[in-house]
């Protein structure tokens, strides 16, 4: 780690960043699912910000759920390297 992440750790892991970008990235174009090109978009931009972000007080209204499927693609992609468990 360096200096300045033990001052100041990042929120989360490099590889969450991806997919959070990721996420966003397929959000905005209205896709179902997470794709190949939102990962590699994701991969190339810069999503790592050091200022911390000021939250409102309240009150709070509820979000629906963004969540989003990983294409077959990329989960073939993911298997390949040993990432996630192949589906019977």
């Amino acid at each position: 780690m360096s200096k300045s992440e033990t001052v100041n750790p990042p929120v989360f892991p490099a590889a969450m960043e991806v997919f959070f970008q990721a996420l966003i990235l397929a959000d905005n174009e209205n896709a179902h699912e997470i794709g190949i090109d939102h990962l590699l978009a994701a991969l190339d931009s810069s999503t790592t910000a050091t200022d911390s972000v000021e939250h409102p007080a309240g009150p709070f209204v509820p979000a629906p759920h963004r969540g989003k499927p990983l294409s077959a693609e990329v989960k073939k992609a993911f298997e390949g390297a040993g990432v996630l468990a192949h589906e019977s």
